[in-house]
This record gives structure tokens, sequence and C-alpha cells, in this order.
């Protein structure tokens, strides 16, 4: 070993040889060199919380403004589209949202669905349905809880009762609007 080293290195060469030399040890190197206020120590029970969290979390799918799509969407993760769509929708059990940006086209089936851009369709949604200021919305809405805010545009009915699981025979009535 070099004996002319700055401290710095001195140091960090000193690391690299307990690390090297540690692997044979079984005790952890943080315990090992315990004076170095760099090193952490995860607590297992952190590491649990934080795994847990990243569980609950949905992913939320995006569908950018440059994209234009048209046919049928199936899904089962939540989806946030600032694009063109035509067709139907359908997330059962999951959150649709329509940015600002976004032009759809279509029948939607979802737990939720918050409109901020322009929908032509009818909407039926298990939880709720929120018309953000500025939207439009021109179909009818079948849903359990409504929210329009000031500004939002609507045209149609409302008829607000609990959506469980659509039928074959219910599903068959959806018809695509072109």
């Amino acid at each position: 070993m070099v004996k002319y080293l700055p401290n710095g290195l001195k140091k960090l060469s000193k690391r690299i040889r307990i690390l090297i030399n540690g692997i044979n040890n079984p005790e952890p190197f943080h315990k090992q060199n315990s004076s170095h206020a760099t090193d952490l120590t995860i607590d297992d029970s952190k590491q649990q919380n934080s795994l847990k969290r990243n569980e609950n979390k949905r992913a939320t799918n995006y569908l950018g403004s440059s994209f234009s799509l048209k046919g049928d969407l199936i899904g089962n993760e939540d989806l946030l589209i600032d694009g063109m769509v035509e067709g139907n929708i359908e997330i059962n059990n999951h959150s649709l949202t329509i940015g600002s940006k976004g032009w759809v086209q279509a029948n939607i089936v979802a737990k939720n669905v918050n409109i901020s851009g322009t929908v032509k369709g009818n909407v039926y949604a298990k939880d709720k349905v929120k018309l953000e200021s500025a939207s439009s919305l021109v179909g009818n809405i079948r849903s359990r809880r409504i929210s329009i805010e000031d500004s939002a545009r609507f045209k149609g009915s409302i008829e607000m009762e609990e959506v469980t699981q659509l039928s074959e025979n219910k599903k068959t009535r959806i018809k695509s609007i072109k």
C-alpha cells in the first residue's frame, strides 16, 4: 500500500479493505466500522412498511396527448387519458381520468370517473363521477355519487343508483357512439 495518500483516500482504502475482509466475517459492515458517519443501518420494520406502502399505491397508466386510439380499451389498472379515444372504455374496478387535453367519444365503465376534458358518451361508474371545471360531457351518467363543479358543461340525464357489475344484457345495450 502507498504510504503517502491524502486522508480521504486513506479512509476509503481502509473501508475497502474492511469490505473485502468482511466477506468471511458474519458481522455486518456497519457494525465493524460504526464510527463512520455515512454508514446507514436500515431497520427491517421500516423496509417492510415501505414495501407495504408501495403495494397500496396504484400505478396510473398514461395515454398522452399525442396518442389517438380507435377501438375498445379494456383494462384492470387506473388510467389517465390526455389523448383522443373513440370506442368503448371499460376499467371495472379502477379509476379513469380524462385530462384537460383529453377528448373521448366512448361509453365508459369504471369505478370512478374524473373528467377535466371532453367526453361524448354514456358514463357508468360504480362509485363516483366528477366533472371538473371547464370539462364537457354530452351523454348520460349512471353512478352512486356525482359531483359537477362550476363552469362544467353537461347535457344528458343522471341516474343516481348503485352500479354493481354490468350484466351481459346491459353491456349489449351500451352501443358505441359514432
